[in-house]
């Protein structure tokens, strides 16, 4: 996944700094000591990687048997179930990572696919920036844009496929990939979904 920890000559080493998260890719072997071990890899990565955030991959199968007190340890819960109805499981997770034959045009193969649930802390997980704040009218002919914060306190919603997944809230940061001005309102691309506002409803950061 994202991240790895290891132990070298009793010193503790994280790998990939500049990483957003770190992942946690838990998928076989579940066994009585499996909720302690998996606290454990938490709560070091903690205190070693920075304050990013600290997530949990896996199958739902494989979540389900954790403790809840286990998953509310990691920053995020990212849920692997391959099915085309969003799970509904007694836990919350961020993250669905809803097939592993998402088709890649540029890469000329099938990949794991990912969305957001309803509820899905995305921003939290994913997006988290040492923001400054730009001025919007900046970017007309800039293409390098990276990140578009939500200051309309009734948010904006975020859409996939032209359908609404969720309302950003005031406050969230989004990514950016590209965007447009018409007229009075915003038309934005992120990695997950696209996002339309009036001007005054976001400000771009980078």
């Amino acid at each position: 996944m994202n991240i790895l920890t290891h132990i070298k000559h009793g010193k503790k080493h994280v790998s990939a700094k500049g990483a957003l998260f770190y992942a946690n890719d838990f998928e076989i072997g579940f066994k009585n000591n499996t909720d302690a071990s998996t606290s454990a890899w938490a709560n070091e990565m903690r205190a070693v990687n920075g304050g990013k955030p600290i997530v949990l991959y896996g199958s739902k199968s494989t979540l389900d048997l954790f403790k809840k007190n286990t998953l509310k340890i990691y920053n995020n819960i990212w849920l692997a179930s391959y099915s085309k109805y969003m799970p509904n499981p007694s836990y919350k997770y961020d993250l669905w990572q809803y097939t592993n034959a998402y088709p890649s045009v540029s890469l000329s193969q099938k990949l794991d696919g990912n969305t957001i649930p309803y509820g899905g802390r995305i921003n939290d997980l994913l997006y988290r920036k040492n923001n400054k704040k730009l001025n919007l009218n900046l970017y007309y002919h800039i293409k390098n844009m990276s990140y578009m914060k939500v200051i309309n306190k009734k948010g904006v919603n975020l859409y996939i496929n032209g359908k609404v997944i969720r309302r950003a809230k005031y406050g969230e940061v989004l990514p950016i990939k590209s965007f447009k001005i018409k007229h009075n309102r915003v038309m934005a691309k992120g990695n997950l979904a696209t996002y339309t506002a009036n001007k005054k409803s976001v400000a771009i950061y980078k």
